[in-house]
């Protein structure tokens, strides 16, 4: 196996393993089974660590999300009458899209429910360390600007809020999903989304 084939399949297999458990249930043995390595030191060869694979597969998926993010901030980077509504969707939206239209949309909504569960600090999850550098200033540049009467300290906890309801939303459904409850065409579910982009959006209100 070639070394950019194993590296492929650890990360596909760091995919299916973190969606199924949380970080600390899942043993490197497990990791490097799921991925045909027989070497029993291939995750560490490879990643160094588990919970560098842990942060590889998550920027793996939130790289598509970042450049969608991009490109809506470019159409509105020249206007002066930005609401926050209009900052909201650029930043909840791609992840909606991404994560329904995503052949592993339950294997990516549960593995960053459970990602999330493992931040000591969960802002973290979109700062630059997960999303593109440019995107994540901007972002926040944006925000700043559009919620002067908050103070830095406040912003940081109405991110954490704002973070463990879209993802552990996201991650819901999809598990409703998943057992048949609920389908992503049906229209509970989308009413379901836009229920909870509306509430984000009443928090920095």
């Amino acid at each position: 196996m070639s070394q950019s084939h194993a590296r492929a399949s650890l990360i596909k297999a760091g995919l299916i393993a973190f969606s199924r458990k949380s970080f600390s249930d899942i043993s490197i043995r497990e990791i490097n089974e799921l991925a045909g390595q027989r070497n029993r030191n291939a995750l560490q060869y490879h990643f160094g660590s588990k919970r560098n694979l842990l942060e590889t597969v998550v920027k793996d998926f939130l790289k598509p999300v970042s450049d969608a993010q991009k490109l809506l901030i470019d159409t509105v980077s020249g206007r002066a009458d930005l609401t926050l509504d209009d900052l909201m969707d650029i930043y909840i939206q791609p992840f909606i899209q991404i994560i329904r239209f995503s052949p592993n949309s339950i294997k990516h909504a549960k593995l960053l429910s459970n990602y999330l569960d493992t931040l000591d600090t969960p802002p973290e999850f979109f700062s630059a360390q997960m999303l593109d550098e440019e995107t994540s200033s901007t972002l926040s540049k944006r925000l700043e600007q559009l919620t002067p009467e908050r103070t830095d300290a406040e912003r940081r906890l109405l991110l954490v809020v704002s973070n463990s309801i879209l993802v552990n939303t996201i991650a819901d459904l999809a598990r409703a999903s998943e057992a048949g409850l609920i389908d992503q065409k049906d229209p509970m579910y989308r009413q379901i989304l836009r229920r909870m982009t509306r509430a984000i959006t009443a928090l920095w209100t």
